[in-house]
């Protein structure tokens, strides 16, 4: 689990959020509200979603345009814009501390997770990404089997 993780909150601006994104090089920031507790999540898509047209949405390739072609959206006043405004419906998904790997593993894959938050009483202590995970499961299982060969 990290526990260093950056966190967001519901009124902090959005490029702040989108500097602390890339700043540490994060795929998502959960949202938490005053009392530490989830309240969504902010996934680099909805960034890229903001500053991109809607209608782009409906095309399924850009091949055909040509290569100087500019499609952001200069109308989006993205200095006035706080996390609040662009959050999506998705909701952070979590698991209680005390849970295991295989339960979050399960979680993962059957909702199409890059990550869960872990809770404790109620507040966000950590998150545990795909990749952190994916590391655990097999740390552990090449320890086993070296110890098994010994």
């Amino acid at each position: 689990m990290e526990r260093d993780y950056i966190c967001v909150t519901p009124d902090m601006s959005v490029r702040e959020a989108a500097d602390l994104m890339t700043h540490h090089n994060r795929l998502l920031l959960p949202v938490v509200d005053s009392q530490c507790g989830a309240a969504g999540v902010l996934l680099e898509t909805d960034l890229l979603r903001l500053v991109l047209p809607k209608y782009l949405d409906s095309v399924a390739s850009l091949n055909f345009l040509p290569d100087a072609c500019d499609l952001f959206d200069v109308d989006v006043k993205i200095a006035d814009l706080t996390v609040k405004d662009i959050l999506s419906e998705r909701k952070l998904y979590t698991v209680e501390h005390d849970a295991g790997a295989a339960e979050m593993a399960h979680l993962m894959l059957n909702k199409g997770l890059s990550s869960v938050g872990v809770v404790k009483d109620g507040k966000i202590i950590g998150v545990v990404t795909r990749g952190s995970l994916v590391r655990h499961i097999y740390d552990q299982t090449f320890c086993q089997e070296e110890l098994e060969d010994s």
